[in-house]
């Protein structure tokens, strides 16, 4: 996972949030504002979510936007577990 998978991820969650925030404080007398933003919302998030599902790469197999186990080289799995705040390692 890249940094544009991460900010792409990121703001696909960030934009419609804060495009809600930002719709209470327009006008109840300026209906169609409010329709124009939302729909610019809407847009921004669609965009994002049809860049994130085209940089899929379907020959990779897997979960691709995760952070998980990694293989050394040596042969050994390393992954950890964030809760115990532990590195674990398992050998064939």
């Amino acid at each position: 996972m890249n940094a544009f998978d991460q900010t792409a991820l990121f703001m696909v969650i960030v934009v419609p949030l804060v495009g809600a925030l930002i719709s209470m404080f327009i006008a109840k007398d300026r209906p169609k504002d409010a329709w124009y933003f939302a729909i610019l919302v809407s847009f921004i998030t669609l965009v994002l979510s049809i860049a994130i599902f085209a940089r899929y790469d379907y020959t990779a197999g897997g979960f691709q936007f995760t952070e998980g186990p990694q293989w050394r080289a040596d042969g050994t799995l390393l992954f950890t577990d964030v809760d115990a705040d532990t590195i674990y390692r398992l050998t064939q």
